[in-house]
């Protein structure tokens, strides 16, 4: 077991100015490595959550599959867009 402590440029939502980062990985990966991987997931996470609750890519009135998959693509589009 490893834990990575990352002092944060901006405090987050809730005041902390860090965070810790409690992980398995080989020997041979450093700590700059894991904050850098655990920033890139956070990003990739903060993609997701704007596009289920901003650009409203899950409908509930979207019955058919392929609809679905149309407004997610379309989401998808947009946000890399921006």
């Amino acid at each position: 077991m490893h834990r990575t402590t990352v002092e944060l440029d901006e405090p987050t939502r809730d005041g902390k100015t860090s965070i810790h980062l409690v992980t398995n990985p080989p020997a041979e990966v450093g700590a700059l490595s894991i904050a850098e991987a655990y920033h890139h997931r956070w990003k990739t996470e903060e993609g997701f959550y704007y596009l289920t609750t901003t650009l409203t890519c899950e409908l509930a009135s979207v019955s058919q599959p392929r609809a679905a998959l149309l407004l997610f693509c379309v989401a998808m589009l947009a946000f890399n867009i921006r």
